[in-house]
């Protein structure tokens, strides 16, 4: 399987019951679908492995920027994703066979910013309630004043048009 960055040949690498490809030029990793959680939290022996391989490999910059095909699938092109709201790490996911593709540090960092899966839901949840639940509460306030608003102008109708809102006394009528 080829390197989506750089086009190299990428190196099997038994770790556990795993066999994880990672490229030796520039420190990539391919996790198949469902194996990155058996490598990112901080207390998981393989995921130390990993790093400890990792070591080794001289890092170099890289055009992050750049879209990059699954090496499974090669038509589909990965897409970046963040993991958590704290957008410091974006991942590269395949939206064919759920893949994932972790540039040089990106294991290491992600296993120092969320050392267990709750930090990750923790963080989520700080960011919803932080962020997103102010945005909630000011559209529900706007749609309170709007309807607020209706009201009022509905109530100035009743004077103009007194027989549109007197039930059964006109064909049409709004009641």
């Amino acid at each position: 399987m080829k390197c989506p960055r750089t086009g190299v040949i990428m190196k099997e690498v038994a770790v556990g019951h795993f066999k994880i490809d990672i490229c030796e030029s520039c420190a990539g990793i391919w996790f198949d679908h469902l194996e990155f959680e058996k490598f990112d939290e901080a207390h998981e022996k393989t995921g130390d492995e990993v790093l400890k391989l990792l070591e080794s490999i001289p890092k170099f910059p890289l055009d992050l920027n750049r879209r990059i095909h699954c090496p499974r699938c090669i038509d589909a092109v990965l897409m970046r994703r963040f993991e958590s709201p704290l957008k410091k790490i974006a991942l590269d996911e395949c939206p064919s066979c759920g893949g994932l593709w972790l540039d040089a540090g990106e294991l290491a960092e992600y296993r120092k910013l969320f050392p267990k899966e709750e930090d990750r839901k923790k963080a989520s949840q700080e960011f919803v309630n932080k962020e997103i639940m102010p945005l909630f509460k000011k559209e529900a306030q706007k749609g309170e004043d709007e309807l607020k608003q209706a009201k009022h102008i509905a109530g100035m109708f009743r004077l103009v048009c007194p027989s549109f809102y007197i039930p059964g006394k006109q064909e049409g009528a709004a009641f």
